[in-house]
Order: C-alpha cells, then structure tokens, then sequence
C-alpha cells in the first residue's frame, strides 16, 4: 500500500471515527511525507505530492517544508472540526 492508499484509508476513517487516531495517523503521514527528502527531494516536489491530495497553496509556501507542514495541519484540523 502507498502512501495516497494509506491516507486516502485515513481520511475515510475520519469520518466514521470520531477519535483522535485517525488525525493522529495523517498527522505522522504528512509529517513524513512532507519533511522526508525520500519523496520529495528538492521543496518544488512537494507542489505535485500536494496536487494528488488536491491540496493548493501560494508558491511561497511550497519554499518552506515547516510552513507547508503547518498549513496541510490546518487542513486536517479544520476537516477533523466539521463531523
């Protein structure tokens, strides 16, 4: 299973539970994939890895890994609010 699959599990997850697991979960999976140099090696990477999740943001966002981070756990955060 990649990692689209396993998130893409999570965020079904997310509203069928209403526990932390599940934000937890993509929390650690975001953290990885976004601070990891392993899937994206250079920081303009990281734009076409938040595109498969449908995730777009201003260029300059994409320039710092910790404020894309804080963004993308806003988004998880703010999902997480609604159910």
């Amino acid at each position: 299973m990649d990692y689209k699959e396993k998130i893409s599990k999570i965020d079904y997850e997310l509203y069928q539970e209403s526990n932390d697991k599940p934000k937890s979960q993509l929390y650690g999976y975001f953290t990885t994939l976004i601070l990891s140099k392993v899937y994206a090696p250079m920081n303009s990477d990281l734009e076409e890895i938040m595109k498969e999740f449908k995730l777009n943001f201003l260029p300059y966002v994409y320039k710092s890994r910790t404020i894309l981070l804080s963004r993308v756990i806003r988004i998880i955060e703010k999902k997480m609010n609604k159910s």
